[in-house]
């Protein structure tokens, strides 16, 4: 018999969640892609909208949103290594993407880093600039925009 686990995505805030995002951020980009820790935290997770996908009530994944007017920004998305592969950070950025929409934003920003273009692609980005080292990295990453439809009120 095979049980499936159970998955789920909240949206939540800084101040309720810092722990468990600072658990799975601190995992991802400060060990191991060696991202400086100055780098990986600043002023904006305290006002951003910030999603987490669970496994069996485990943390697995974390998204952040931040909202200038009627467009939104994407960042700080990663997935535990021992959840990859798995499809969270598809569902994830399905989430963020459906909050988006019912935020009435009308578009949605990233840097991604070349290395996951395809998750974006699939998820109906597109790059929108050149390829680029993040500050303070060597990563490559690359712009990629989406535009959004309204959402019809039910």
């Amino acid at each position: 018999m095979t049980i499936t686990p159970a998955i789920k995505v909240i949206h939540t805030n800084w101040q309720i969640h810092s722990e468990v995002l600072h658990k799975i951020r601190t995992a991802v980009f400060v060990e191991e892609q060696n991202i400086h820790p100055d780098l990986e935290w600043d002023e904006f997770d305290a006002s951003a909208t910030h999603f987490i996908v669970f496994v069996d009530d485990a943390p697995a994944g974390c998204a952040r949103l931040k909202i200038d007017h009627d467009v939104g920004r994407i960042g700080r998305m990663a997935v535990l290594d021992a959840f990859r592969g798995a499809g969270l950070a598809s569902l994830l950025m399905t989430d963020v993407i459906a909050y988006a929409s019912a935020q009435s934003l009308t578009r949605l920003e990233l840097d991604a880093q070349t290395y996951v273009r395809k998750l974006y692609e699939n998820t109906g980005f597109s790059q929108c600039g050149d390829e680029f080292i993040e500050d303070g990295t060597d990563i490559p990453h690359i712009p990629m925009q989406m535009r959004l439809e309204p959402v019809a009120a039910v």
